[in-house]
């Protein structure tokens, strides 16, 4: 394991809480690579890397009877950062914040468009796999984000490349994309 302020130790940054997941990730990998399995040694190697400022919170946790283990002191310091949580980012809510912020401007460019389709992808692949939203939901909001010339090229070049899809049906969404 490398020593706590190397460069290939784990770091978390308190200002940003997104990265206390990455640090578990990167503290579980080493641990693997190490063949670390005891908990004391594996909360005494967590409590060494996290900057002073959080280290006496989690070591007061750490101290807790309900976290004699490294897993249920993950767990612990986890709940204590819920917009880490994969769920609170791909969720539902933001989906449709994202399309909303969208619908009011057009696309100045494929690099705009690009840079939203980054993430609309993800997001709407992560509702659409834990059957948040189905498949025509996030097709049918994709087309209506384009407007005017956009929407009529797309749409012309769709019915090109699918010229037998029935005229409710939506057109899968890597071929809008590609579109």
């Amino acid at each position: 394991m490398p020593y706590r302020g190397s460069r290939k130790a784990p770091t978390f940054d308190p200002g940003d809480p997104l990265t206390v997941a990455r640090f578990f990730d990167d503290l579980d990998w080493m641990f693997r690579r190490s063949h670390i399995d005891d908990d004391v040694e594996r909360l005494d190697y967590v409590l060494s890397y996290v900057p002073n400022v959080v280290w006496r919170q989690w070591q007061v946790l750490a101290s807790l009877p309900e976290s004699t283990t490294y897993d249920s002191f993950k767990t612990m310091v986890l709940d204590l950062y819920p917009e880490a949580e994969d769920s609170h980012v791909l969720s539902w809510k933001s989906y449709k914040e994202l399309v909303a912020e969208r619908r009011s401007q057009l696309f100045a460019s494929l690099e705009d468009y690009a840079a939203f389709y980054r993430d609309f992808f993800p997001l709407s692949c992560s509702l659409v796999s834990r059957q948040y939203m189905v498949e025509r939901t996030r097709s049918a909001d994709l087309l209506s984000l384009l407007h005017g010339e956009q929407l009529s090229r797309v749409t012309t070049r769709l019915s090109i490349l699918f010229p037998d899809l029935h005229r409710d049906a939506l057109w899968p969404i890597a071929a809008i994309n590609d579109a």
